[in-house]
């Protein structure tokens, strides 16, 4: 590989020092981002992609982890060679996975060793029933991320919980009431009576099916069809229903169903965006899989579905009742509570009341607007949402340290993610002389920053990932406080790495990154 002088002046001034540093035998080591041609972006642990052109041509795939050594540094570039041991180890997996397979008598093409290198990927075993429940389920979030309007019908119908049911049973419903699901919209759009539907038979039917081995499709983002347009099908019957006056318990009253609609609706755009890997995530943290816990996922992955910001969609459900002439003095002041200031982090008791009090006024809040009548009239979604997101935090926390908390930062309202890892062990136990803990923040005047902080023997190895200029010299301005702070408790700090943010934390890239070897030097360069 070839880093030229040339490219060399396009790297950022504040990683040149780095790339000074390098010396021959050094080891770059990171994720194959991208392969064009003899071309190669490699992305570090450390959240840093370079690029740079390979000598030769090499048969590498997207997604793998690659190494390369520095083998000499000139005034003409940095050269680099893949080591060759690193690519005849993943061809030397590829083959023993394939005789695995074929010895629990699975096929040994590519839709199943996908399968399989997703359970490796994610700590679980290679056996037949893994590989069985993780196709079946990708297969299911497949099916429903289609959204075709006998599907949502079908949904309409089945008097269930949709957002908390499993992505199986929900499509075991549907295919159970795909002839009537049929019927029905035959008969809207020829605008005839609609037939009445027995639904709880079908459901037991459903219910007792065996789920059938299906294939897991490539790895690539699922696409919506969409046909016949769900939403607008679903006003039609709601409308066709409502004036033919058929009595069904789930359209007792039209903004009900209208809300009802649109969570179907949701539940097919959510399906739509989950990938593989988040399926196999999710069964490798034994998550039931329903539509709230993939949109919870693929929310992460984007970077939204914070406490912080749903408690902001609290405080206008407060003013709204507000204008309705209700009371909520006493619950303004809840309220404010909720978000913690930064120096009572360190107090966990605190922390655990505090998540505690926001089940407690949601619950209180969705009561009181019940109460006054207003379910149909105010969009209290926003509930749903942070009952989802905080059900997916607890359900996250049954095996690994992964909290939100809402801070209140100089009048500045946030959410802190802190994710805390042993050793590669996934555990609930921490300990100090081992571990590595990021910390992710958004501020309105200094942007995203994350800091990944990596403990070994009492040796602190800290990287801060920032969007502004600004945060850079507030860091590099506390260093030496820092320092002294960390030795007063008998540690050490490595030098600071400061960088600047490619992509914001997720959960499923800290799972992959954190199995790398983080104790190899990396090259966090941007070409």
């Amino acid at each position: 590989m070839r880093i030229t002088a040339q490219q060399q002046l396009n790297i950022k001034p504040q990683l040149a020092d780095f790339l000074s540093k390098l010396e021959v035998g050094d080891t770059i080591k990171g994720k194959l981002v991208e392969l064009l041609g003899q071309s190669i972006s490699i992305k570090t642990a450390s959240g840093q992609v370079f690029t740079a052109a390979l000598m030769q041509s090499v048969e590498l795939k997207p997604g793998q982890v690659v190494e390369l050594n520095i083998n000499s540094i000139t005034e003409q570039g940095i050269f680099a060679e893949l080591k060759t041991e690193n690519q005849k180890t993943i061809l030397n997996e590829d083959a023993k996975l394939q005789q695995l397979l074929k010895q629990m008598d699975i096929k040994p093409e590519e839709n199943n060793l996908q399968a399989a290198k997703l359970l490796l990927k994610f700590n679980m075993s290679v056996t037949k029933e893994n590989i069985t429940n993780l196709i079946n389920t990708q297969k299911s979030m497949e099916s429903l991320a289609k959204g075709d309007a006998p599907k949502a019908i079908a949904l309409l119908q089945s008097e269930l919980n949709i957002n908390n049911t499993e992505v199986t049973k929900l499509v075991k419903i549907a295919a159970a009431l795909e002839p009537q699901s049929k019927e029905i919209l035959k008969a809207l759009q020829m605008n005839k009576e609609m037939p009445v539907v027995e639904v709880k038979a079908l459901q037991n039917e459903a219910n007792d099916a065996e789920p059938k081995p299906q294939v897991l499709p490539k790895q690539a983002e699922v696409r919506r069809t969409m046909d016949n347009g769900p939403k607008a099908v679903l006003q039609q019957l709601a409308a066709e229903v409502t004036k033919q006056g058929i009595e069904q318990d789930i359209v007792s009253q039209e903004p009900r169903l209208e809300k009802l609609i649109n969570t179907i609706t949701k539940v097919f755009e959510a399906v739509s965006q989950a990938k593989p890997e988040q399926a196999a995530y999710m069964l490798s943290k034994e998550l039931k899989i329903t539509p709230a816990i993939v949109k919870a996922i693929v929310d992460n992955k984007n970077g939204e579905n914070m406490l912080s910001k749903q408690l902001e969609g609290f405080e206008k459900l407060v003013e709204a009742l507000e204008r309705n002439q209700v009371d909520v003095k006493e619950m303004k002041q809840e309220l404010k509570k909720l978000f913690i200031k930064p120096e009572l982090l360190q107090d966990k008791e605190q922390v655990t009341k505090n998540f505690k009090d926001i089940v407690k006024l949601g619950t209180k809040l969705e009561s009181l607007i019940r109460e006054q009548g207003l379910e149909n009239q105010l969009d209290t979604s926003v509930l749903q949402d942070a009952k989802n997101n905080m059900d997916f935090i607890k359900n996250i926390n049954t095996n690994i340290n992964y909290i939100q908390i809402p801070l209140d930062i100089t009048d500045n309202k946030t959410t802190a993610e802190i994710y805390v890892f042993n050793d590669k062990k996934k555990s609930k136990a921490i300990n100090p002389e081992n571990a590595t803990i990021l910390i992710a923040l958004d501020l309105n005047k200094l942007g995203h920053i994350e800091s990944l902080i990596s403990v070994v023997k009492k040796n602190v190895s800290i990287t801060f990932k920032v969007e502004k200029e600004d945060f850079k010299k507030i860091i590099n301005n506390t260093v030496e406080a820092l320092k002294q702070a960390l030795e007063a408790r008998g540690y050490s700090l490595n030098p600071l790495k400061l960088i600047d943010i490619e992509e914001k934390f997720n959960l499923l890239e800290l799972e992959e990154l954190t199995n790398m070897d983080l104790g190899q030097r990396y090259l966090d360069i941007r070409v």
